[in-house]
């Protein structure tokens, strides 16, 4: 695995859609999470390996809401050619590191044999014979001896669900992933810090699909030139290969304007007219990214039923002079039906 100091330079990945209006936020300090500050953070396994437990597994794709201690692990080749490979891996624990959720979802990693911990090839890619140029070297052959050059070596990424893919600094023999969140391998061939690609694969799959979302923003005192914020805050569903819905949870995005430091989801309740359903109480940070979003658990959606969720976020943020606001959004109601007996 990787273990390079270098992070390439955060990437906009888009904001959400604003909407005309100016809200003024808090610019006293109040009691609570801090931005800017560390914060704490299905379908039968297509095989099964040693892992962090015993009931490891995986199958293709990505992970879905019934896999439990599940990960999404994707592999993408970037210039060395191939198709993209996505597995999830399940049965992981809370403790389990990136290296026990490639061994469950069989992704074979080679480290250098002088480097223990520093990835050189993974799902064999490159091959002892497979030219990579780089710089002075035009017939690079990556030999899995000594650390592999800056032109040519495997970066190592994660994600939590529907936020930015993160460079991992930490080996990944030690890092623990985030259950429930995304790990990535990307080949960077020549290219700089600030330009080292993230996987090609997005932390919301295809079946998740948006209803009901509210979408804003917010600026400091009322006035954008004192620095701004974007959100988007509504209700997610799932739909299986058949497009039957069959999970609701709720999500909130907050996204730096200018003159945010870091961004935080605090809190994210999905809820119905009545009561609350569930909630993700642990803190999302951004850092220095330009975006971060917060999700519940998943909930089962019973079939011959139709149910009005919303969802509640809270939010902070952390501006360039030290000052912190906070604010929650409401999303309005969503309709989520479940025909009887699909």
């Amino acid at each position: 695995m990787i273990t390079r100091t270098r992070r390439p330079k955060r990437r906009r990945l888009g904001s959400v859609a604003v909407i005309a209006l100016t809200v003024t936020l808090f610019g006293a300090s109040v009691a609570g999470a801090s931005p800017g500050l560390p914060s704490s953070s299905g379908p039968a396994p297509a095989g099964s390996a040693a892992g962090s437990s015993a009931a490891t597994g995986w199958h293709e794709g990505p992970c879905t809401p019934t896999d439990v201690g599940a990960v999404t692990l994707v592999v993408d080749f970037q210039d060395l050619g191939g198709a993209r490979v996505t597995r999830c891996a399940t049965g992981l624990s809370l403790t389990a590191t990136g290296k026990q959720a490639l061994a469950a979802a069989q992704i074979d990693v080679t480290d250098a044999q002088r480097s223990p911990g520093f990835a050189c090839r993974v799902l064999g890619r490159p091959s002892a014979d497979e030219v990579v140029p780089i710089p002075g070297n035009p017939n690079y052959r990556e030999a899995c001896v000594t650390t592999p050059p800056a032109g040519a070596y495997w970066s190592y990424w994660s994600a939590r669900p529907g936020g930015p893919w993160t460079y991992n600094t930490q080996g990944y023999a030690a890092k623990r992933v985030t259950i429930g969140g995304y790990e990535g391998w990307s080949f960077s061939h020549n290219r700089t810090p600030s330009s080292n690609p993230a996987p090609r694969v997005s932390t919301y799959p295809s079946a998740v699909v948006g209803i009901g979302t509210v979408t804003g923003a917010k600026y400091r005192y009322g006035n954008p030139a004192n620095g701004g914020i974007s959100y988007g805050v509504g209700v997610q569903v799932w739909k299986n290969s058949a497009g039957t819905i069959t999970h609701v949870r709720g999500v909130g995005r907050i996204t730096k304007l200018s003159k945010a430091t870091a961004v935080q989801v605090d809190r994210t309740a999905l809820g119905t007219a009545v009561a609350a359903v569930t909630a993700t109480t642990t803190p999302v940070n951004s850092g220095g990214s330009s975006y971060v979003a917060g999700v519940s658990s998943w909930v089962a959606v019973s079939p011959g039923t139709c149910v009005a969720y919303r969802t509640r976020a809270n939010f902070s943020v952390r501006w360039a002079d030290t000052g912190l606001s906070q604010f929650s959004v409401l999303s309005p109601f969503a309709q989520v039906c479940r025909a009887v007996g699909s």
